[in-house]
């Protein structure tokens, strides 16, 4: 009880909750036999595939949390009822690039927003993103925005979070003025369900611990990348997918950054003359 206790107050225990509070609310717009089986078939495989990994190599069973949390993010971001195919493929290639794709540190990619784009282009289902209540009245995106702010506040990311959200819109705002004039495409950003879909995404997936900076100034970078390419990405493809490109090139400057980084207290080498 009391190991359940300091779970649920740790941050992926906080993410857990929430997603889990959203998946509560939405139920009644998207309808349980809508949503059930991508739901019980993302978690089963990525929460299988965590425990089947501790096993192996460390011959031990550890909590899958982040198995659950992957899991929980592609059946909330797929179309309801997503072709099994979709739901298998996302979440098998977001396992993957968790334990295969790793640096010293940690997991290069964000698992889920890996999968999910692997899934775009392999098995084409769609995705609503209904989790971030897209589907649901106005006033019920303060569900998403406080326990957001929760979030990334509690794993000191919501400087980060907030300088994604200024880049991303003035980003956006600069293409309609300057690129292509004002469009229906680009004006579709600032309204549900692209903007419900941006909230989750910098508050829920950007912020992750595993794959993204905490020095302050690393985190200006890396929410300005992500911002710049999503909108780019938006701008010169189209498609859902421009997050998740706009995060994982961010995340491979990430990993570039950590391994190029001097270690604390390593002294440049002299190039003087004796």
């Amino acid at each position: 009880m009391v190991e359940a206790r300091r779970w649920i107050r740790s941050p992926k225990g906080n993410l857990t909750a929430l997603l889990c509070l959203l998946l509560i609310v939405a139920i009644p717009v998207e309808g349980i036999a809508r949503i059930a089986s991508q739901l019980v078939v993302a978690v089963a495989l990525s929460v299988g595939v965590d425990v089947a990994v501790s096993l192996v190599r460390r011959g031990s069973l550890s909590l899958p949390d982040g198995g659950l949390i992957t899991g929980l993010m592609i059946g909330l971001i797929l179309v309801p009822g997503a072709p099994m195919a979709a739901v298998l493929t996302a979440t098998a290639l977001a396992a993957a690039s968790k334990h295969a794709l790793r640096t010293p540190q940690s997991n290069l990619f964000n698992p889920a927003a890996f999968g999910l784009l692997a899934s775009l282009l392999l098995v084409p289902a769609g995705q609503s993103w209904w989790g971030a209540l897209a589907d649901l009245p106005a006033p019920f995106v303060a569900v998403l925005l406080v326990g957001g702010s929760v979030i990334a506040w509690r794993v000191s990311k919501l400087p980060m979070v907030l300088a994604f959200f200024a880049g991303y819109f003035a980003a956006f705002t600069l293409a309609a003025i300057v690129v292509n004039g004002p469009s229906a495409s680009l004006a579709a950003v600032f309204r549900p369900p692209f903007l419900d879909a941006t909230l989750f995404f910098g508050f829920l997936m950007l912020t992750d611990p595993a794959t993204s900076p905490n020095r302050l100034e690393d985190q200006l970078v890396f929410a300005a990348a992500t911002a710049a390419v999503s909108a780019s990405a938006f701008v010169t493809i189209h498609g859902l997918h421009y997050l998740f490109i706009g995060l994982l090139v961010a995340n491979l400057w990430w990993a570039w950054r950590r391994a190029t980084a001097r270690p604390a207290g390593q002294l440049a080498p002299s190039h003087a003359g004796p």
